[in-house]
């Protein structure tokens, strides 16, 4: 169906286009894509989140793998925000970011002995995948007996797995964390044993394709299962609860709304209480939601032409498999909207139907998946030199760069302003170059 973007958040695109074409920022030739992030509304979700009706003593952190650039995550830093780890490499780059230790969760659910050694070395809050680990925890800590450790226990309340398997964290056969159904005992045998350290439930229920209502009620059985160690134990043995998972985000539209009241609301009513008098020190794991629809990506028109029926058309450029690969991979699950634009970044859409041709739009690897967007009605004025608009970009898919082909990653810029009083680019992470990937493949990079 042909429409016409008319919403503020668009326009802002259109300015921050023109403004990269006419800066260089945007080149056909050497930059012919890029990412752009709107450092604003970056900084207004995680305000928002703040200032929700969660509690004001909560530990907000933002997961790391949702978008790993330094620049971004020193952002999220200085809002107040947290960061959550899910490897050593993400822990690394939490601290170079400038995270404080007691502000960094790190919860792999594949740790070595040296990866559990880094964690209680720096001080992070360490949350352990399974009841063997713990032990090896434990083992580790013989070794530190003036190590105060915050660790937690990663279960699983297998509520479900939401709409997309992929994602499915809580389903009954998932891999992460403690079973809870057949398990529970040995739960709460393994606090009881560990409480010296072991202060912390975890529990992360996924993020798209999950609805608030099933991750809230995800969280407070966490909370139930907290309640009943504690009353098992007879004293407060756990003492902070985890509720990892984030919020669905809507790809087919600007509503740029993070629902986090909401959650915490229905999060309220099914314990009975208010968070704010909640027993428990309380982490938060948010990532799509807080920045998945500050990103946009675009990328010049290379080659168009026609297959298939008479006039269905297939337009070559520059965002693919590899810079977009959730939704090359799983396009019925993610699933991104594209806009057009002329070579200088003015709009080609017009509103009407006949004016459009049914496109597809091809990515630059060498896989026949490799497609942003199939059977879409987009202007036939598309075409070699004009640019192509993927918004919602923001999470997921800076992390999720793949090495196929050998492509280099494209530049990442902030940007500034409004469609009003102009908008500011600034580097976030320069392009890479083919010196970079031969390095990368190289024995010696």
């Amino acid at each position: 169906m042909a429409r016409q973007a008319r919403t503020k958040e668009h326009r802002l695109r259109l300015d921050v286009l023109h403004e990269a074409v006419h800066s260089g920022c945007l080149d056909r030739d050497q930059r012919p894509s890029a990412y752009f992030f709107d450092l604003d509304a970056i900084e207004l979700n995680a305000r928002n989140l703040k200032l929700s009706s969660f509690p004001h003593t909560a530990l907000h952190t933002f997961a790391v793998k949702a978008n790993p650039l330094i620049e971004i995550l020193k952002l999220v830093r200085k809002t107040g925000l947290g960061a959550e780890a899910a490897s050593l490499g993400e822990l690394e780059i939490a601290l170079e970011a400038g995270f404080p230790p007691k502000a960094i969760v790190y919860d792999s659910p594949t740790k070595t002995r040296h990866e559990i050694r880094r964690a209680l070395d720096v001080g992070v809050l360490l949350n352990a995948d399974n009841l063997a680990e713990v032990e090896v925890i434990a083992r580790e800590l013989e070794d530190r007996p003036t190590c105060s450790p915050s660790v937690g226990l990663r279960v699983n309340p297998q509520s479900g797995g939401g709409t997309i398997s992929a994602l499915a964290t809580a389903s009954a056969r998932s891999k992460f964390g403690v079973a809870v159904g057949p398990n529970r005992k040995a739960i709460y045998r393994c606090f009881s044993r560990h409480r010296s350290f072991l202060s912390r439930i975890h529990v992360h229920t996924g993020s798209q394709g999950v609805g608030i209502a099933e991750l809230a009620e995800s969280a407070a059985s966490v909370v139930r299962l907290a309640r009943e160690n504690n009353d098992a134990a007879g004293c407060a043995v756990v003492r902070s609860v985890d509720v990892g998972g984030g919020l669905s985000v809507d790809y087919s539209s600007d509503s740029p709304r993070a629902h986090f009241d909401e959650y915490s609301e229905l999060l309220s009513e099914l314990l009975g209480s208010d968070l704010g008098d909640l027993e428990f020190d309380l982490v938060t794991e948010f990532g799509r939601s807080l920045i998945c629809k500050s990103g946009f990506a675009a990328s010049y028109v290379e080659y168009a032409k026609t297959a298939g029926e008479p006039g269905a058309r297939i337009v070559a450029q520059h965002l693919g498999a590899d810079t977009l690969l959730r939704t090359c991979y799983l396009p019925d699950d993610f699933p991104l909207r594209v806009f057009c634009a002329s070579s200088s970044g003015e709009s080609l859409e017009t509103g009407r139907e006949e004016d459009c041709v049914e496109t597809d739009i091809a990515g630059p690897l060498c896989f026949a998946g490799d497609l942003v967007a199939r059977g879409r009605m987009l202007p036939a004025s598309l075409e070699p030199g004009s640019i192509v608009i993927v918004p919602d970009v923001g999470a997921y898919t800076t992390s999720m760069f793949s090495r196929y082909n050998s492509r280099p990653f494209p530049a990442c810029y902030g940007f500034r302003g409004s469609a009003v009083g102009g908008v500011e680019l600034e580097v976030l992470r320069r392009e890479e170059d083919p010196r970079d990937l031969v390095r990368f493949w190289s024995k010696e990079p």
